[in-house]
C-alpha cells in the first residue's frame, strides 16, 4: 500500500487538472488512487491461460472389488484426505461412514470407518436418503454427511487409520464451497424422499465440481441438478479475470432419464465435462451408467458410453484415485436393500 501511495504521489503533477475538480481530502483521494493501482497491477499479473491437454480414454468396465459395507449404501464422495495425492473414496451408508483407499493399480480396500450420530431423526421417509461431499476443512479435508437414519449429520477428519466426528452439521450437505459460490446445504421434505418444495421446486440430488477448465485454459465450475422426471440439469459457469471481453456466457446441459447417482468430470481434459449418470429406473430394477458429453448449451444427444447393470447404481464418483494425474471413474452397484456393493471401473 506505501509504495501504491508513492506512485500516486509521483504521478501527481500529470494529474493535477483531474484532481482540481475533486473536492474529497487529499488523503481519500490518495487512498482511492492506490486501491486503483493495486487493482491495476494485479490484472496486469494475470497467469496466462493454459489450455488442458486431451489424454486418450478408452471406456470400458472391469469389475475392481466386491465389499460388504455393513449396512445399504446411499451415496459416495471422493477426495485426497491424507495429502498424498492419491484420493480417497468415502462411502455413506445408513449406519457409517467408510473410507476406501486403491490397493494396487486395480484395487480397494476399507481403511477406516465411524458410525454416524446416534441421535434418532424426527420423521424418517420409507426409502432412506444420504448425501456426502468432501470438502476443505481449514488445513486438512472433511468428510461432510448425513442420512436420514440419522436426527444430524456431522463433520469428519481422517487421522491417520483413524476416522473421527469433529462437529455436528445440522442440514444434508449437497456441496463443499466453491470459488466465488455458496455453500449448498438441504432439508428434506417431511418426510419425503427430496429436497425443497413441491412440483417443479423439488430437488433429487445435487452435485457440484470446482476443478474443471474449459478449452481456453478458464477456470470453470459446474452445479448440476436432479428434479422431478429424472431431468438432471448442469449449470457450466467460467471464471474469467476482469475486464476480459471473451468470457463465455454460463451454458446449461440436460440430461433426461437421470437417476440419484450422477458425477460431472473432464475425464479425457479437453475441457468440455462429461455428464456421467444412472438411470431413473425404479430401486430395484436393472440399472446402467451413460456417458455423456457436455461439449454445448442444450439437451445432450447419444451417450457416448453405456454400462448395463443387474443392479442398481447407488453412487457414481470420479476422482484420481492412483495419482497419475487423471480421473477414474467408479462406479457402486447394488442390489436393493443389500450391505454388499460391487465397484466398477469404468475407464
Amino acid at each position: 500500500m506505501i509504495a501504491a501511495l508513492l506512485v500516486f504521489v509521483a504521478a501527481g503533477t500529470a494529474r493535477a487538472h483531474d484532481e482540481a475538480r475533486d473536492d474529497r481530502p487529499f488523503v481519500m483521494r490518495a487512498y482511492a488512487r492506490a486501491v486503483q493501482l493495486l487493482d491495476e497491477a494485479a490484472a496486469a499479473r494475470v497467469p496466462p491461460l493454459q489450455p488442458p491437454t486431451p489424454v486418450a480414454v478408452k471406456w470400458k468396465a472391469q469389475r475392481l472389488v466386491s465389499i460388504d459395507l455393513g449396512a445399504p449404501l446411499l451415496d459416495l464422495a471422493a477426495g485426497d484426505l491424507d495429502g498424498d495425492g492419491r484420493a480417497e473414496i468415502v462411502a455413506l451408508t445408513t449406519r457409517d461412514v467408510v473410507v476406501l483407499s486403491a490397493r494396487g493399480a486395480r484395487g480397494l480396500a476399507e481403511i477406516a470407518r465411524a458410525a454416524l450420530p446416534a441421535e434418532p431423526p424426527a420423521i424418517e421417509p420409507r426409502d432412506p436418503v444420504g448425501t456426502i461431499v468432501v470438502a476443505s476443512g481449514g488445513s486438512a479435508k472433511e468428510i461432510w454427511a448425513r442420512s436420514s437414519t440419522a436426527g444430524r449429520g456431522a463433520r469428519y477428519a481422517l487421522t491417520g487409520a483413524d476416522l473421527k466426528e469433529v462437529a455436528p452439521l445440522p442440514s444434508f450437505p449437497m456441496c463443499a464451497p466453491l470459488a466465488g459460490e455458496r455453500e449448498r446445504a438441504g432439508e428434506l421434505a417431511p418426510g419425503r424422499d427430496y429436497f425443497g418444495g413441491e412440483g417443479a421446486a423439488r430437488v433429487f440430488a445435487l452435485r457440484c465440481r470446482g476443478d474443471l477448465v474449459d478449452e481456453s485454459g478458464r477456470a470453470m465450475i459446474a452445479i448440476a441438478t436432479l428434479g422431478p422426471g429424472g431431468v438432471l440439469e448442469v449449470a457450466l459457469r467460467t471464471r474469467c479475470a476482469h475486464g476480459d471481453a471473451s468470457c463465455p456466457a454460463e451454458r446449461r446441459v440436460q440430461v433426461a432419464g437421470a437417476g440419484v447417482a450422477f458425477a460431472i468430470a473432464d475425464v479425457d481434459s479437453d475441457g468440455k465435462p462429461e455428464v456421467i449418470t444412472s438411470g431413473d429406473g425404479a430401486p430395484g430394477d436393472p440399472d446402467s451408467v451413460s456417458v455423456y458429453s457436455a461439449a454445448r448449451a442444450g439437451a445432450v444427444g447419444k451417450p457416448a458410453y453405456k454400462k448395463k447393470f443387474t443392479g442398481g447404481v447407488a453412487g457414481v464418483v470420479a476422482a484420481d484415485l492412483d495419482g497419475s494425474g487423471d480421473l477414474e471413474v467408479v462406479a457402486a452397484v447394488r442390489l436393493a436393500g443389500a450391505a454388499r456393493v460391487d465397484l466398477w471401473l469404468l475407464n
